[in-house]
């Protein structure tokens, strides 16, 4: 009880103990929140990553891209993923 009222007398002080109980729960939210936000953050590199002990992201490029800049974007992110592949992979031929 000392460390939550220093001036703890044998009498519970409410205001103090309040405190304490908001500080606690404030921790326990805080604790709570990065907990989901790294479950958060697995699932989406899970979901985008080839494989965990592959660090290359899934590059997707559409059937039917709205313009031919988007297709040409696509297709160089698509082109520099195989290359880092083929590096991953030590089967770079320069």
């Amino acid at each position: 009880m000392a460390v939550i009222d220093p001036n703890f007398d044998g009498r519970v002080n409410f205001s103090a103990l309040e405190r304490a109980v908001a500080a606690a729960r404030g921790v326990q939210r805080s604790h709570a929140q990065e907990a989901e936000r790294a479950v958060r953050q697995h699932e989406h590199k899970q979901v985008n990553t080839y494989h965990p002990k592959l660090p290359i992201d899934v590059v997707r490029v559409e059937r039917m891209p709205k313009s031919l800049f988007d297709f040409e974007r696509a297709f160089e992110r698509f082109r520099k993923q195989q290359k880092e592949l083929l590096a991953h992979h030590g089967e770079v031929t320069h």
